[in-house]
Formats: C-alpha cells, structure tokens, sequence
C-alpha cells in the first residue's frame, strides 16, 4: 500500500503523514517495479507492493477534475484530508505504469496512464 513521507531515525518505523507519489517518495514506488524487473521477475515481493501502491493510489489519491473530468494523482494530508494538488514529479506514473504492463502486470494500469 501507500507509505508516508517520512521515518522515525531512532526507531526505523514509518511516520504518520502525506500520503502523495510526488516529491521525496517518487522514487520509492518508481523502482519497486523496477526491482522486480531487475531480479529477473524472480522477487515477487517488488512486484506485490508495487501493486499494493497502485490499489493504494486508485482508493486514495485518484480523482477526475470538475467539469472536464480530467484524471489526476493528488495528496492525501496526515489529516487524511485530500489535497487536490498533483506535483509536478508524479510525471514518472504513466510510464511506470506501462512499463509494468509491458512486462505482465494487467492492462487495467493503462487506463490511469
């Protein structure tokens, strides 16, 4: 699923807050499948969060513009509160997604690309 933003250093432990596929956790997501490309398609667990994240993203962060209808990725707050905000890296999603189907995930990921 989704991780936020920041980790406890003393403990290692995740921290309460954003929830976003932007700035400071782009690249966590990006190379989850990319991991498991590298492994040879061998370590699953790359391949199941990544699409844990994507579910993640579909049920948290996905939403279509008004009136247009337009798709885009925004920011869940530590409130849980959504920010209707899509930074400016989350451009690295559509091509991650289809490099995902490209190598066996399921088409449906082409729709959010």
């Amino acid at each position: 699923s989704l991780v936020p933003l920041f980790i406890n250093a003393e403990t290692g432990q995740l921290r309460p807050g954003t929830l976003t596929m932007g700035a400071r956790s782009d690249t966590y997501y990006e190379y989850l499948l990319k991991q498991w490309i590298q492994s040879g398609k061998k370590e699953k667990k790359f391949r199941d969060w990544f699409q844990a994240s994507m579910a993640g993203v579909q049920r948290h962060l996905l939403r279509h513009s008004q009136p247009s209808q337009l798709m885009f990725i925004g920011e869940e707050m530590e409130s849980r509160k959504f920010y209707p905000k899509m930074d400016h890296l989350v451009c690295y999603l559509p091509g991650t997604l289809a490099l995902g189907v490209h190598n066996g995930l399921p088409k449906k990921y082409m729709t959010i690309a």
